[in-house]
């Protein structure tokens, strides 16, 4: 299961990430994941609110 801050991530990266074929979406994942292991958060205005 992808978590939901790594999900809306790739949202961002690529709207409908989900659709694309196995080998798109998880570079796309590997993207977001990267992208929130070097400490983006989103805002409260852009997303989720983080604590």
């Amino acid at each position: 299961m992808i978590p939901p801050e790594i999900a809306d991530l790739a949202d961002l990266i690529w709207p409908g990430w989900a659709e694309l074929d196995d080998e798109a979406s998880r570079e796309v994942i590997k993207a977001a994941r990267r992208i929130h292991d070097a400490g983006y958060r989103p805002t409260s205005a852009g997303g989720r609110e983080t604590p």
